[in-house]
């Protein structure tokens, strides 16, 4: 088993969807910024998260934690969050780089 948190800004969103079972899903992808150039997550929340996170749009920014999951597809690798948990965050941004979030 494994664990990540991570906070960043949502890039891409996915319309709502259900699960073959018919549990609601939705998917979106989080970008964080590194030191070298920008990482983008793909996430997925199911069931009531999934709902809680309807209203969710671009430019957003949340913190997300899940186990990773990676998916070999035609040669290529591709890492997933399938999300435990994930909050919008309210984010004050100063006229300089640096940001402070608070819930």
């Amino acid at each position: 088993m494994n664990a990540i948190i991570l906070t960043g800004k949502v890039v891409a969103i996915s319309e709502n969807k259900f699960s073959k079972s018919g549990s609601p899903k939705v998917e979106f992808t989080v970008e964080m910024e590194t030191k070298n150039s920008p990482v983008r997550w793909n996430c997925i929340a199911n069931g009531a998260l999934s709902e809680s996170l309807s209203n969710l749009s671009e430019e957003d920014y949340v913190l997300v934690s899940g186990r990773v999951e990676a998916n070999l597809f035609a040669g290529s690798k591709s890492l997933t969050i399938i999300l435990r948990d994930a909050q919008r965050l309210e984010v004050n941004l100063p006229d300089t780089e640096c940001g402070t979030f608070s819930q």
